[in-house]
């Protein structure tokens, strides 16, 4: 899997203000919900230190307590997983406290205008966006923004 990501330490940082941080607190953790069989791991939940993986049905039984120990920086889902979508996961995970980056995962879309506008409406605590695949292969996608 191709994805970059921060892995970094405990090592100090400098930032652009020259102040210090741990490397570690900027460690980018990636959710990966409903992506098991797509990505070649056979819906078989597991984890690292920087990836996480789940079912959809996971994440909706989850509770906020078990949510805040995995801590993602980033969640990615399909736009739809069975009989939810992108709505109703930004609403779960607005229920558990989510504050960072949500990206909905679809090949293609006529109107992607449309689904941002909802979801950003429904969630605004959330930073939401659509990732339009277009025939690119998920495993390849750069997640640095």
């Amino acid at each position: 899997m191709i994805i970059k990501h921060d892995f970094g330490n405990t090592r100090i940082k400098r930032s652009s203000r020259d102040r210090q941080q741990p490397v570690a607190e900027t460690l980018t953790r990636t959710l990966f919900i409903g992506f098991g069989g797509l990505l070649g791991f056979q819906d078989q939940e597991g984890s690292s230190a920087t990836t996480l993986f789940m079912s959809c049905n996971r994440l909706m039984a989850m509770t906020s307590g078990e949510f805040v120990g995995h801590a993602p920086n980033l969640v990615l889902t399909p736009l739809v997983c069975g009989p939810r979508d992108a709505v109703d996961f930004a609403q779960k995970l607005a229920s558990l406290g989510f504050c960072g980056r949500y990206r909905a995962v679809v090949d293609s879309l006529p109107n992607i205008h449309l689904v941002r506008q909802e979801i950003r409406a429904t969630c605004p605590s959330i930073d939401f966006d659509v990732i339009e695949l277009s025939g690119r292969d998920i495993r390849k996608l750069s997640l640095e923004n």
